[in-house]
């Protein structure tokens, strides 16, 4: 269903600006997509019909010809569309066409001509992303790999502690009998059985963790859930490895083990989102802490893309959604301004508009730089004051 990553690759490096791109809200759930014809359907054949009348004056007769082609190839996409997730996702060029659904829910809908607009699609990615469940008592492990924005798609598998292993001890004692006729017993074995007991169920936890971290090698998740026995889970935790334990949410959650899966899931499900706004709220005050303190960092539309565009950032952190719809940029010397002006003031030079999602995604790509993108309280810090929505952290 998903797009490949050489298909997002191949459209970030599409340079013309002949691309149709649309991103539809299909949940079937929702009242408006529960009619006929569906609310979704509306809404794209609707918004076709003002884009071509918008771009009619812009485009030369062959674009117009071009756009028009595309505009009914997507209307007869659309009138054979069968929803297959909450999102559907769509590219079409002169050279290429791509869909695909997505279980993720959108923002809002979108249709947008010109370069592929990619951002959706990369906060789509992110919302789909990887995440685990790994629920521990005295001897059971269950590691489920799952999606955040889903509770479909479960791969899982199971660690037992072999009770064959347990050494057996008898617990019978020789009764002895003292003078006035009172029997004791002495010699009882079973404080060294318990004991025996513990060092296997300690091993097995130390096993637990270690496949916990081979797991997390293995699957990737952005976030892990630690639910269980609060015993084991202490006691797992503690022998993470830094690096593993930074992705652990610890939330104290006593599921059973073999609760049955679409259990654990309805119960994780905002667990695990609300801890992933967590994270990209720590993520946003610690680059801002950088900022103000003069560190490693900058903020600003025009100020980020340009230091992507010298080689400078090693990670961007963007609100989503992107509120700023358009950055100005010099054709000569390529640098970046975010208020339109009539000449480069660097060199000299024409200034364009640009989409400025597009223009972002794209320097980043360019530049082997990281892309966050952020919601929720993460989001709402980097929209203050003179961050824009944006701020980097740079390499240097």
């Amino acid at each position: 269903m998903a797009l490949r990553p050489e298909d997002i690759q191949m459209l970030l490096q599409h340079e013309k600006r002949d691309t149709l791109s649309l991103y539809l809200d299909t949940d079937p759930t929702k009242p408006e997509n529960q009619r006929k014809p569906e609310g979704f359907r509306i809404w794209a054949r609707h918004e076709l019909k003002k884009l071509r009348e918008t771009l009619a004056s812009v485009l030369t007769p062959p674009e117009r010809k071009q756009l028009e082609a595309q505009a009914e190839a997507l209307l007869k996409e659309l009138d054979l569309l069968k929803p297959q997730g909450r999102t559907f996702v769509y590219f079409a060029s002169p050279s290429f066409q791509l869909s695909a659904f997505y279980q993720a829910r959108l923002h809002k809908n979108s249709l947008h001509f010109g370069a592929p607009h990619v951002a959706p699609l990369l906060w789509l990615l992110e919302e789909y992303a990887r995440a685990a469940i790994v629920l521990l008592d005295h001897q059971q492990a269950r590691f489920m790999t799952v999606h955040m924005g889903i509770t479909e798609g479960v791969q899982e598998e199971f660690l037992y502690l072999d009770t064959e292993d347990f050494p057996e001890y008898s617990l019978r004692a020789t009764p002895i009998t003292s003078g006035d006729g009172t029997v004791y017993k002495k010699g009882s074995f079973g404080d060294v059985f318990d004991r025996r007991v513990e060092e296997q169920v300690h091993r097995f936890w130390r096993d637990a963790a270690q496949r916990l971290e081979k797991f997390i090698q293995e699957e990737k998740p952005v976030l892990v859930l630690l639910a269980g026995e609060e015993k084991a889970r202490s006691f797992v935790r503690s022998r993470l490895s830094p690096a593993v334990r930074d992705k652990v949410l610890d939330e104290g959650v006593s599921f059973a083990v073999g609760a049955p899966a679409h259990e654990i899931l309805l119960k994780a499900k905002p667990l695990l989102q609300e801890g992933e706004r967590r994270r990209e709220e720590a993520l946003v005050v610690k680059l801002l802490d950088e900022l103000a303190g003069g560190g490693k960092a900058d903020a600003g539309a025009a100020a980020v893309l340009n230091q992507l565009r010298e080689g400078n950032v090693r990670l961007v952190v963007a609100a989503w959604p992107m509120m700023r719809e358009e950055i100005h940029v010099c054709q000569n010397c390529h640098t970046y301004f975010e208020d339109a002006q009539d000449k480069c003031p660097l060199c000299g030079g024409t200034l364009t508009r640009r989409s400025f999602s597009t223009a972002l995604i794209r320097e980043v790509y360019l530049h082997g730089a990281q892309l966050e993108l952020v919601t929720g309280k993460g989001a709402e810090k980097l929209r203050q004051g003179p961050y824009g929505g944006v701020a980097a952290q740079l390499r240097f």
